[in-house]
């Protein structure tokens, strides 16, 4: 439902999955914990369903009120999914997946000590996966670019110790294997 609605979400809830998945393989994350953070990575998006097209496609930068109504996706994925009650930690995990660990991150401006683990790693997921995915208004970083993005950013929107982590899995498995570029 995701992907026929947004376009560029085609493959990028897998990516971010996958992404994800391996990031808490390297923490030590048990079975359960893992299995929460791949549903919650499949579902982050979900709240875009709630978002117009003419947004979500636009082939332009959006307005400010335009990235409001954008920046309200993780309110509605909750909302859509709010009669599951076995998803609860997924739930909170898809609302957070936008804070930052400075709390200029949206919806709640949470600060990094209370910003959940599984958020901070699908937030590095997410991002990455954006930077070097192609939309209509820009070109797709390179991996190396997105990752010196990323650390750049470490300890304002993303988390160092979770970040430090994800760069090297994402240098040591993906770009020195050639993938992705």
């Amino acid at each position: 439902a995701i992907e026929a609605k947004d376009a560029y979400t085609k493959g990028h809830c897998d990516r971010v999955t996958e992404l994800s998945v391996k990031t808490a393989e390297y923490m030590d994350f048990n079975d359960d914990r893992k299995n929460i953070i791949r549903i919650a990575a499949i579902l982050h998006d979900i709240g875009k369903i709630g978002v117009p097209e003419e947004i979500l496609n636009k082939p332009d930068k959006l307005t400010s009120r335009e990235y409001d109504i954008v920046k309200r996706h993780p309110s509605i994925g909750c909302e859509i999914l709010s009669d599951i009650k076995y998803l609860e930690l997924e739930k909170e995990i898809i609302y957070q997946h936008h804070e930052r660990v400075d709390g200029k991150g949206y919806p709640q401006n949470l600060l990094c000590n209370d910003i959940l683990i599984e958020a901070k790693i699908l937030a590095l997921a997410d991002s990455f996966d954006a930077m070097t995915s192609s939309r209509p208004y820009r070109q797709p970083m390179t991996s190396m670019e997105a990752l010196d993005e990323i650390q750049r950013n470490l300890g304002t929107q993303f988390d160092s110790y979770v970040g430090e982590i994800f760069i090297n899995i994402l240098k040591k498995e993906y770009i020195d294997n050639g993938s992705p570029s």
